[in-house]
């Protein structure tokens, strides 16, 4: 299995299992390139089904995409859809 290990200023460390396929479930964790420097890479994650506004931290994944222009049109749709952008969003790409 393929991961990403992210570690942030603030001393988190957040892994991502790599994906090719957008799982179902998953939404696009936009906390912008800043934060997630990889190109070709998007990082997704599950929303607490218990508190609004928030992901679940364990269980992220990064979806590779073909190229950094497309990681960056996703990113920019789940900005513009406010933060949802899901498998079904994918598939029509």
């Amino acid at each position: 299995m393929e991961t990403i290990v992210d570690k942030s200023y603030w001393g988190r460390t957040d892994t991502f299992e790599v994906v090719d396929e957008f799982p179902a479930g998953y939404i696009v964790w936009n906390i912008g390139r800043h934060n997630f420097p990889h190109p070709g890479f998007v990082p997704l994650a599950k929303p607490d089904p218990n508190q609004k506004y928030h992901i679940l931290l364990h269980g992220l994944k990064a979806l590779r995409c073909k190229d950094e222009e497309t990681a960056l049109r996703i990113i920019y749709l789940a900005h513009h859809r406010r933060g949802v952008f899901t498998a079904k969003d994918y598939a029509a790409l």
